[in-house]
């Protein structure tokens, strides 16, 4: 099905009135509409909340089951994975385990964004433990494409790795277009994290062209600002790399995904941080602190604490920044947080050294190095080897079929 903006596209004299339907008006005349869009179609293409107007929302409240799936992942994706998750509870008993695995893996999605990890777990499981050799390859999609995301973030990258692969697999063996987007996006972030950053920003690439190619604007513009994160992180582009950053910023602001606004505006504050702006550095963690707060995604909050401790040292206040880092180390979850956990005992030695703390400083240095054999990629190991002059190797300890 064509969308409404193809139209827009074509000369004035070719196009072509798609069907009418005829609605009464507020005065009462009869007027005529362009047909709704499917909530499933207002879904892919990343308008949540037009596919929550054309469901939940819906003054008529009549909507199908078939699209609790989309419901589901909208509010999840909106941040309102609590409601999703009543919603889900209430009518779940009657649907295939399909769209089962599919509401699960959003919801898992959300509860991980919002750092509640008990319940991401809880539904990535269940979608694990029920998988059998009758499940349609849509839904191993949906269970592998979980169990990477959350191996992603508890540090787990070759085992997240080896399922994005899978979720992958099955995304294009089921024609799944906007799987494929979701593991290729996921793929890209883990070769460039493990240190295959070419083929990792290409992967996030193929994934933001994918993402066009369905009209998800949303989903392209958070890959392009995770590229524009690694260029930047791995000195790409670093003459325009500022420039382009604030540019995107602008665009950024009135897309829904707040997430990648807040992600955007960290690496923001870390460029001018390295180029020495530090007032534009404080006024863009300032505002990036608002919107991150009023979010509660406890990562970013860590992510924030660490860049207003860096800014507290190279402005010669190092205790200032170790204040920020016991709040940001509030925030973790050390069972789940462990390449943020890596970061902030990073930051917390640099600032004891600072601070002439030399036996806290050892002590953190020796965990820090501890810690590095069993979480990350090889850039975190490069790191540990500079800090410690010793190399590292990795050990995940991970056996097929466990989540943590």
């Amino acid at each position: 099905m064509f969308s409404f903006f193809y139209f827009l596209l074509l000369p004035a004299q070719s196009v072509q009135k798609p069907p009418q339907k005829i609605v009464m008006g507020f005065d009462g005349i009869l007027d005529y509409a362009l047909p709704m869009k499917k909530v499933e179609e207002l879904f892919f293409e990343g308008d949540y909340h037009g596919a929550l107007s054309a469901s939940l929302d819906h003054p008529s409240k009549n909507w199908a089951l078939k699209d609790l799936a989309f419901v589901v992942g909208s509010l999840c994706f909106l941040g309102r994975s609590t409601e999703a998750e009543t919603l889900f509870i209430d009518r779940s008993a009657k649907i295939s385990f399909e769209l089962l695995t599919a509401c699960r893996f959003f919801l898992g999605l959300g509860f991980t964004r919002s750092s509640d990890y008990t319940k991401a777990r809880h539904y990535f499981a269940l979608n694990l433990n029920e998988l059998s050799s009758k499940s349609s390859v849509r839904s191993r999609f949906y269970v592998y494409q979980g169990l990477s995301f959350y191996r992603y973030y508890c540090g787990k990258w070759r085992s997240a790795l080896r399922d994005s692969g899978r979720a992958l697999e099955a995304a294009l063996r089921s024609g799944f277009i906007y799987g494929r987007v979701l593991a290729s996006d996921l793929r890209g972030h883990l070769l460039t994290n493990m240190g295959q950053v070419p083929l990792g920003i290409r992967t996030l690439k193929d994934a933001r062209a994918l993402a066009h190619s369905i009209g998800n604007r949303g989903v392209a513009q958070a890959i392009e600002v995770a590229i524009l994160g690694y260029e930047a992180q791995f000195g790409l582009q670093p003459n325009q790399i500022l420039k382009i950053l604030q540019r995107h910023l602008k665009v950024s602001a009135g897309l829904q995904d707040t997430y990648s606004q807040s992600n955007l505006m960290l690496e923001l504050a870390r460029q001018h941080l390295l180029r020495g702006h530090f007032a534009e550095a404080s006024a863009v963690l300032d505002r990036a602190a608002f919107q991150i707060y009023s979010q509660q995604n406890r990562r970013q909050e860590v992510l924030l604490s660490i860049r207003y401790a860096y800014l507290s040292e190279v402005t010669g206040d190092p205790a200032r920044g170790l204040s920020f880092l016991q709040a940001g180390k509030r925030a973790l979850d050390l069972e789940v947080d462990h390449v943020l956990s890596l970061a902030v005992l990073g930051m917390e030695e640099r600032l004891a050294r600072r601070l002439g703390m030399v036996e806290k400083a050892a002590i953190l240095r020796q965990k820090l190095e501890e810690e590095s054999h069993l979480f990350g990629g090889s850039v975190n190991r490069r790191m540990v080897e500079r800090s410690v002059g010793i190399p590292a190797t990795a050990n995940e300890g991970d056996p097929l079929g466990r989540i943590r």
